[in-house]
């Protein structure tokens, strides 16, 4: 299903087909992302090749700062979402083990 998206957006490769690091980012996304809304958000914006609103979500991930991790709610690494909660969380674990 995921590479079915990816397909339709991209018949040769793995994303929006705008950018290779934006295709990446959507393509890990799809990959990684569990949450059926965030999800279907993604594959909406791949389906109608909306590079501005991808670019907006997928451009920069989020950095801590004085008050730890900072955004809107919304989809991508950009944003505040389960997947980067769920990165967020485990990245701690990693540094200690």
């Amino acid at each position: 299903m995921v590479a079915a998206a990816a397909a339709t957006a991209d018949p040769g490769g793995s994303g929006a087909g705008m950018d290779p690091r934006l295709d990446q980012e959507t393509a890990r996304w799809l990959q990684w992302d569990k949450n059926s809304l965030t999800l279907q958000s993604v594959k909406q914006l791949i389906a109608e090749g909306n590079k501005e609103e991808l670019q907006k979500c997928f451009g920069a991930r989020m950095e801590f700062g004085t008050a730890g991790l900072r955004s809107a709610m919304g989809v991508g690494v950009s944003h505040m979402n389960d997947l980067t909660i769920i990165q967020t969380t485990q990245v701690p674990h990693f540094h200690n083990s």
